[in-house]
């Protein structure tokens, strides 16, 4: 038998029953704590279930208000010096914290291009003032007392201008006293500080910084050598190196730009190259170059042609009349040409290249 409230079943009163048909159906001891859970639960599901018959809406938290920053306030804090890091009531009102500018940053790419200018140059006061502030406590105990008396600082300062490197571990130091002796008599002469200093901020941090051969590495993505390959493919460098120099030189990016462009063109010429015959590169090439030129020249003009049809350089579209003809030059550039020894040379009248050659001379 169920019991109904208002016509429907009431499944909460119904396993009330049947637990109150198991108590009495037990011997008189402590009540089982498992039942005693299960009772309050019940009761907390009948008054949900009453209120939800009743149309009572459940409580919900109140909404979390959240602060709102000012985007131009933030950057003019950050221009003015505020530090991120400060607490309390030294923290300037107008910066968020850190999460915060992050996701300020992600969601507006203005912002954060201003952010970031404004970011790194506050680094790179910061480690200024570091490195005026906190030196190398040798060279600071050193500089007390004008170190290097028994050196020539000016051909050491001549010997820095002209390229020698300061750095302890390098091998271009010529001769130089230790890195630092020469901190603290910089720090201590300003005569020597005025001539190296222009030096030494010239080539900061490219003392032992990998440097790449550009036309190589653009000639190697040409080909279709991956960037981002990890580990990176034979010839290439690093893909940060490379980010390096393009972040550092915008014509190098311009020029990786188009060879990733034309590596794009050549990928494309291949795929329509395969759409063809197993021979059609060697067709065309045969096709296109005349049979009036030299039957050796001929051959060679035909091989170029068929190979940058299939190295996708040329494509089966492009002007194949233009193609050969600049194989040809290449080819004939170097080449030698037959030349007769009884032939007039021009710009003379009747002089010959063998009345040039002496008698008594064996040739063969």
């Amino acid at each position: 038998m169920l019991w109904t409230v208002g016509g429907q079943v009431s499944w909460s009163s119904y396993i009330g029953v049947l637990l109150a048909k198991h108590r009495r159906s037990q011997p008189l001891k402590r009540p089982d704590p498992r039942i005693l859970r299960a009772e309050k639960l019940l009761a907390e599901i009948g008054r949900m279930l009453a209120e939800i018959r009743e149309g009572v809406p459940a409580p919900r938290p109140p909404p979390k208000r959240r602060r709102q920053y000012k985007l131009p306030s933030i950057l003019a804090a950050l221009r003015e010096g505020a530090s991120l890091d400060a607490r309390g009531e030294a923290r300037d009102p107008r910066l968020p914290s850190r999460n915060v500018l992050a996701k300020y940053r992600k969601t507006n790419r203005a912002f954060d291009r201003e952010a970031r200018e404004l970011l790194k140059e506050r680094g790179r006061i910061a480690s200024r003032r570091k490195g005026r502030i906190a030196p190398n406590p040798g060279a600071t105990v050193a500089a007390q007392r004008m170190p290097g008396q028994k050196y020539d600082w000016n051909a050491i300062a001549a010997k820095i201008e002209a390229g020698a490197t300061v750095g302890p571990y390098s091998p271009n130091r010529h001769d130089l006293p230790s890195h630092t002796l020469i901190i603290a008599r910089r720090k201590a002469d300003p005569v020597f500080a005025r001539r190296v200093t222009p030096a030494l901020a010239k080539r900061f941090g490219l003392g032992r910084r990998i440097l790449i051969d550009r036309p190589a590495v653009l000639e190697l993505i040409r080909r279709g050598a991956v960037i981002k390959a990890s580990p990176p493919e034979p010839g290439m460098p690093r893909k940060d190196l490379i980010d390096r120099e393009r972040h550092e030189d915008p014509q190098f990016d311009a020029d990786v730009r188009a060879a990733i462009a034309e590596a794009r063109r050549r990928r494309k010429n291949r795929h329509r190259l395969s759409k063809l015959s197993r021979n059609a590169a060697w067709t065309l090439a045969d096709k296109v170059v005349p049979r009036s030129i030299d039957p050796d020249l001929r051959g060679d003009v035909i091989g170029e042609l068929a190979l940058a049809l299939c190295s996708g350089e040329v494509g089966v579209s492009d002007d194949l009349q233009v193609a050969w003809k600049r194989f040809r030059t290449q080819l004939t550039r170097s080449r030698w040409k037959e030349s007769s020894l009884d032939a007039v040379i021009a710009g003379t009248e009747s002089l010959r290249r063998i009345d040039l050659l002496s008698s008594d001379t064996e040739h063969f």
